[in-house]
């Protein structure tokens, strides 16, 4: 099979160092509540429209607050939307995904997958990915995050999902497990610059090994004090 080549992703450092953001992959946000991650998901949902192609985008806010946000990255959700090149949906609270319990929850992962096979989009952002992850064990998250990646390579379409800062152990142990199944993670520092990380073997679009180390690039606002666990980031 022919590998397909990355498309623009609407960050600088991101498709300077690694050529954009290649179908079939995923990709992780992190950062601080207020550093200016969701602003960052929505540029890359931005890349998809600007280049023509259809974009699903999940999010936890309030309508209302996304376009907001959208706006903030020259973004026009409901324009977009009409265009249907943007499709936005919102995601239940944490409470009630939490609630749903493991069954419920693996059946909302199966869910995305079908509409992802039914609507066939270029991108999709999950723009705060933290209602998603309330299973009781790690194990159980473990086992369904990997199928949900499984499925998006063999679907062919790019993953790109937000998570905090992890601020206590638990929050620390489900980054790393997350970490180490998706391909590349962008993540905003305490001044708020731009650094990326990726696994060892992870090429970059000229077949060349990516510097995982190179200086971070200057992007967003400065962050504020670090929330008690992932949570999503405050309203602007």
């Amino acid at each position: 099979m022919t590998a397909l080549m990355p498309s623009p992703s609407g960050l600088d450092a991101v498709d300077r160092q690694w050529g954009g953001l290649a179908p079939g992959r995923a990709y992780l946000l992190v950062g601080r509540a207020g550093a200016g991650r969701s602003a960052l998901a929505l540029r890359t949902a931005k890349a998809t429209v600007d280049a023509g192609d259809s974009c699903l985008v999940f999010s936890p806010r309030a309508p209302q607050e996304l376009v907001g946000v959208g706006q903030e990255v020259g973004l026009d959700i409901p324009a977009a939307h009409r265009a249907k090149t943007l499709r936005v949906l919102r995601i239940p609270s944490a409470a009630d995904l939490a609630a749903k319990g493991a069954a419920g929850l693996v059946k909302s992962y199966r869910d995305l997958v079908a509409l992802v096979a039914r609507d066939r989009p270029a991108r999709v952002v999950i723009e705060d990915f933290t209602p998603l992850v309330q299973f009781e064990t790690f194990e159980a998250f473990h086992e369904a995050f990997s199928d949900l990646v499984g499925a998006f390579r063999q679907h062919e379409v790019t993953l790109v999902l937000g998570l905090g800062d992890p601020a206590n152990e638990a929050s620390r142990r489900l980054l790393e497990v997350v970490e180490g199944l998706v391909d590349g993670t962008v993540r905003l520092g305490p001044d708020g610059a731009v650094s990326l990380a990726v696994p060892a073997e992870f090429p970059s679009s000229d077949g060349a090994s990516v510097d995982a180390t190179a200086p971070p690039e200057p992007e967003g606002a400065a962050p504020i004090a670090a929330p008690l666990a992932p949570e999503p980031e405050a309203a602007p």
